[in-house]
């Protein structure tokens, strides 16, 4: 994906077609930052890249909201990616808002599903009323998008649903869903969603005092995201399964510094 986007910025470059080029930095450096390369170096000196700080103030000083739009997004992934579930959820607001003036837009339910699973992994660390509304919310929205389109949303849903049964304490539904959202990811070839349900069920099960089989499932989302090509994410999941050894008492205290959360061709649940 990262050479496709180089390719293009290069030609809306040299085409001086500035709206798309800029949009089209926002999701380079969302590659780049999953990548954990400086993608900008294959680029040259052709053209002049801006970081999402700079994407940021030029979408504010040109009131350019289909800028805004996808500065925001593609910021939302990486945090929520890398586990900061406060910050994605405020990108996520932030985004809300701004579609609430420039009406619906094609990536509004994206939002929503991580908006969701930001907000439900919150509930679980706060114990607060509001973050497990705005999950509710994010299921029932997911849920008629499953409806009207499966391929494309059923894994997100079982993905909602197991987080909100791991959040009410139903440890068996819990694991269906998370299995569930890793069959359906697999079979309609989204490997990145594939290996966040590997993380997450790898997570839940670690949390719940399954370490070794919780670790092969991190093992496995490891391995997803590095044939995804997100090297810098394969080994933010390397990194947390050193914790997995350590004295449950310590590795709490480590967990909790992240927020509570971490946050082979076959599938393997055991």
């Amino acid at each position: 994906l990262q050479k496709v986007l180089i390719k293009f910025l290069l030609e809306m470059n040299d085409h001086k077609r500035k709206g798309p080029l800029h949009s089209t930095m926002c999701y380079f450096n969302a590659c780049t930052a999953l990548i954990g390369n400086e993608g900008s170096e294959t680029i040259g000196a052709k053209v002049q890249m801006k970081t999402n700080n700079e994407l940021f103030c030029i979408a504010g000083n040109t009131q350019n909201s289909y800028l805004k739009h996808h500065a925001i997004m593609a910021e939302m992934l990486v945090q929520y990616f890398f586990r900061n579930y406060l910050s994605a959820s405020h990108f996520a607001e932030k985004y809300q808002m701004n579609a609430r003036t420039q009406g619906r837009r094609a990536l509004d339910e994206i939002c929503t599903f991580y908006q969701g699973m930001s907000a439900l992994c919150l509930a679980r660390d706060t114990k607060k009323e509001n973050w497990r509304e705005l999950g509710e919310k994010s299921i029932e929205v997911i849920a008629l998008r499953a409806e009207v389109c499966p391929w494309n949303w059923e894994n997100k849903l079982s993905l909602l649903k197991a987080e909100i049964h791991y959040l009410d304490g139903r440890h068996r539904e819990a694991e269906h869903a998370y299995q569930a959202s890793i069959s359906s990811a697999r079979k309609h070839k989204f490997i990145h969603e594939e290996a966040l349900a590997y993380e997450l069920y790898g997570i839940y099960l670690i949390e719940n005092q399954e370490a070794r089989k919780g670790t092969w499932q991190l093992q496995m989302a490891s391995d997803r995201y590095m044939e995804w090509g997100a090297m810098k994410k394969a080994d933010d999941v390397k990194q947390f399964l050193k914790f997995v050894n350590l004295p449950a008492n310590m590795w709490k205290t480590k967990s909790a510094e992240n927020c509570g959360h971490i946050k082979s061709n076959d599938l393997v649940f055991s």
